[in-house]
C-alpha cells in the first residue's frame, strides 16, 4: 500500500497530479529493536522510533521506615521504624519472579498463578527484604485463630507488613520509590 504526494511540478489550474510511491520496509526491525531494547542490547542500527520498554530503574535506595512514610502508609512505617529500622530498599516489585536482591515485594491475589505462600517464597527465594501482603480475610478457612499461612515461610529477619489494600499499598510505595 502506498500513500499519496502531491507533486509541484504540474501547475496546470485545477490539476493536480499525484504520484504514488511505496514506503521502504525494513521488515522486522522495529521487531528486533524492541526486542533488543527489552532484553537491554544495543539495537545493530537506529530504527528511529522510540523505546517500548520502561526506563531503567532509579539508582537510588530508602530505608524502609523512609519509604512507607513517604507512601503515606504510617502505621507500617512506624512499626518498622521500631523493630526494622535499616533494612534499605531498592526496589518495588509486585511480580515474585521479577524481584532483585533489595526489593520489596507487593503481594496481589491473583497476578501470577502460585498461591500467596508460594509467590512470597519465590519472591524470598529471588531476594525480597520485604513483604507486604493483604490481610486475610476474616473466614480463612482450614487456619486457626491468629494463625498465619506465611508464618514459617517469612523468616524473622524479613518483616511482614499486612496491610488492608494491597493494591493501594503497591501503587503508593511505587509512587515514593519511582
Amino acid at each position: 500500500m502506498g500513500i499519496a504526494e502531491q507533486r509541484e511540478d504540474v501547475e496546470e489550474a485545477g490539476y493536480e497530479e499525484y504520484e504514488e510511491y511505496e514506503e521502504a520496509e525494513d521488515e522486522g526491525a522495529l521487531d528486533d529493536a524492541a526486542e533488543a531494547d527489552r532484553d537491554g542490547i544495543a539495537a545493530d542500527e537506529d530504527v528511529g522510533e522510540p523505546s517500548t520498554s520502561y526506563p531503567e530503574p532509579p539508582d537510588r535506595a530508602f530505608r524502609a521506615p523512609d519509604l512507607f512514610g513517604e507512601a503515606a502508609l504510617f502505621e507500617a512505617a512506624l512499626w518498622l521504624a521500631a523493630h526494622f529500622p535499616n533494612i534499605e530498599v531498592t526496589g518495588v516489585q509486585s511480580n515474585p519472579h521479577l524481584v532483585t536482591p533489595g526489593d520489596v515485594y507487593v503481594h496481589h491475589e491473583g497476578l501470577t498463578d502460585e498461591d500467596q505462600v508460594a509467590a512470597v517464597s519465590v519472591a524470598l527465594e529471588q531476594g525480597a527484604v520485604l513483604v507486604v501482603a493483604p490481610h486475610l480475610p476474616k473466614d480463612s478457612t482450614g487456619l486457626h485463630v491468629g494463625e498465619d499461612p506465611l508464618e514459617g515461610v517469612v523468616p524473622d529477619e524479613v518483616p511482614l507488613v499486612r496491610v488492608k489494600d494491597s493494591t493501594e499499598a503497591g501503587s503508593r510505595l511505587a509512587a515514593a520509590f519511582y
